[in-house]
């Protein structure tokens, strides 16, 4: 697989190139990534900036477009090369580590600030970013910027 890039999320092509792979049975269909986001969103009040929260490839390629960032810390979760990819850091045949958040202990990152005009379709593609085999739960945490309350941010946790 190539570099991710915003043209490959909106073209949908990762998941197109694994739908004839030993993988396709894992990939959640359009109709299950609608309704996990749909569901992972609910609690965001409609015209609000959306935080989200990057730990691993989110920080160093996040393919967003993001009104600021802000160097954070939430607890509760630790960030553990704790997950097998079949795509990214390896194949079906030879599966490579890559990061996940487990519960217990704090993580810094970046929070990424939304603007409402973007939830909608940069969720869209966060979501055939992260969620194509349904590996990571979104899940809503507090974030901390410099001790001070950042408030929640959208983050996506080991399944």
């Amino acid at each position: 697989m190539s570099a991710l890039t915003r043209n490959l999320l909106e073209a949908d092509s990762i998941r197109h190139s694994l739908r004839n792979s030993p993988l396709a049975p894992d990939l959640l269909s359009d109709d299950a990534l609608d309704a996990s986001r749909s569901a992972a969103l609910a609690p965001l009040a409609r015209n609000k900036s959306l935080w989200i929260f990057g730990y691993g490839s989110l920080v160093w390629n996040p393919q967003m477009r993001f009104n600021r960032a802000e160097k954070v810390r939430v607890f509760g979760y630790r960030r553990a090369l704790c997950l097998w990819s079949r795509i990214n850091r390896g194949t079906p045949e030879v599966p490579g580590l890559v990061f996940g958040l487990l519960p217990g202990g704090s993580c810094s990152g970046i929070a990424y600030e939304l603007l409402p005009e973007h939830v909608e379709a940069e969720t869209h593609l966060l979501w055939r970013r992260e969620m194509l085999m349904g590996s990571y739960l979104p899940v809503w945490t507090q974030a901390y910027a410099d001790k001070k309350s950042l408030g929640r941010v959208l983050t996506f946790r080991v399944n």
